[in-house]
């Protein structure tokens, strides 16, 4: 299996400056592009981040722990003390009026920073799985994106750089280019999670 070096942002940087045949553009700001196309793709890199809270009845309230970027969505949250049990995610209208399909397990929800459960019998940690965004790299870091794939910085940073020049077939094709590998990535990234949960089911089903 051969293996793809994890480009630097001055690596990325370079690679823009030659596609767009501009080395006169300073680096600072082609890396700020480069960061921006980045932000982007926040909802299909969909990287991973736990996060744990303590809780203590009777408090059914608490605020949740700071993602390392911006929280993109949380998909599982479980008790720490059976681990294989998904406690319920409600919708805002459903949460003060629990519906019985719940069968006496937890429900919850997040609202403006906070996590707020219906109930809870024991002290206990709660486990949060969830998607962040990605941090923004220096001239020094590489992106948090699969290196087979980082083109797609490559791409979004000449489709910046033409459309500063006004060269819009140009511009046209960087964006199709970036549309393209983000697709991919999304493919690779969903067939991904789908493995990771499908193996978390047949633990499950085992134990």
């Amino acid at each position: 299996m051969v293996t793809v070096a994890a480009r630097t942002g001055q690596q990325l940087v370079d690679a823009v400056t030659s596609v767009v045949d501009d080395t006169s553009l300073l680096a600072t700001l082609v890396l700020g592009w480069i960061n921006e196309g980045l932000g982007s793709l926040a909802d299909v890199l969909r990287i991973e981040e736990l996060a744990t809270i303590a809780v203590t009845p009777p408090t059914l309230e608490y605020t949740m722990p700071t993602a390392t970027g911006e929280m993109i969505e949380i998909f599982r949250v479980v008790l720490l003390s059976a681990p294989q049990t998904k406690l319920v995610r409600l919708s805002l209208d459903d949460f003060d009026d629990p519906p019985a399909s719940l069968g006496g397990r937890i429900g919850y929800r997040v609202w403006a920073g906070k996590l707020k459960l219906t109930s809870l019998l024991a002290a206990d940690t709660v486990n949060i799985y969830r998607y962040r965004s990605p941090a923004a790299i220096t001239l020094a870091t590489s992106p948090e994106v699969p290196p087979f794939f980082d083109s797609v910085l490559v791409h979004y940073g000449a489709k910046i750089a033409y459309e500063r020049d006004e060269q819009t077939d140009a511009a046209a094709l960087a964006t199709a280019d970036f549309e393209r590998v983000r697709v991919k990535i999304d493919t690779y990234t969903s067939r991904r999670a789908q493995l990771n949960r499908s193996a978390s089911a047949q633990y499950k089903r085992r134990v």
